[in-house]
């Protein structure tokens, strides 16, 4: 999904520019918590990429903000051959709209746009499924963030229109049992990187 794809471009932008060896563990669920609490039981040193609003959280206290990547948007993606406009997707009778799970910005998004349609709420366990199920015409219509979904926003099967931008929707890199130089390390590398990188990832800085 978007945050592995996201997470993966990153660690090979490190790799490339610097002498450190970034493995990347997929570890999905539960709006991240359980990235988080892979995170805190690590003796090795380990990063995450997350949203600001859960790394925030005073539960990962002992997690250190590394840089912030920019902030990111939520798209409504349809099918192609559905419908061309948001005006169009709230004419239907009932809208059913696909998110990632409660708590997460996917949900977050698809609630205030449900305000001004009708929608049957679809949760899904991951983006992937969400955009699959987009495609076979189970859902109309998923809430996908911005960053790391090029896959699919650049498919001709899939079709975005519309986007929201929430509070606090920024993607922040995260890290623990670094040494400093390492940190500078990575800090400098991602400083010192084009604004066109991290846009064609779907952040805005």
């Amino acid at each position: 999904g978007p945050s592995d794809t996201l997470s993966r471009t990153l660690a090979n932008k490190i790799v490339l520019n610097s002498d450190l060896n970034v493995v990347v563990v997929n570890k999905p669920g539960a709006a991240q918590k359980i990235a988080y609490s892979y995170v805190e039981q690590s003796k090795k040193p380990t990063l995450i990429m997350s949203t600001s609003e859960i790394a925030d959280s005073e539960v990962y206290d002992s997690i250190e903000t590394i840089y912030s990547l920019g902030e990111f948007r939520n798209y409504i993606v349809v099918k192609s051959n559905t419908v061309n406009t948001m005006e169009e997707l709230a004419k239907k009778k009932e809208v059913r709209f696909g998110h990632s799970g409660e708590g997460t910005f996917s949900y977050r998004a698809m609630v205030e746009v449900c305000k001004n349609m009708n929608c049957l709420q679809v949760p899904f366990k991951s983006g992937v499924d969400g955009m699959t199920n987009v495609l076979t015409g189970t859902i109309d219509t998923y809430s996908l963030v911005s960053f790391g979904s090029k896959q699919f926003t650049s498919n001709d099967s899939y079709k975005v229109i519309g986007e929201i931008s929430l509070d606090k929707n920024w993607v922040k890199l995260f890290g623990k049992n670094l040494t400093n130089k390492d940190k500078e390390t990575i800090q400098n590398i991602l400083k010192n990187t084009d604004k066109q990188f991290f846009r064609d990832l779907g952040l805005r800085k």
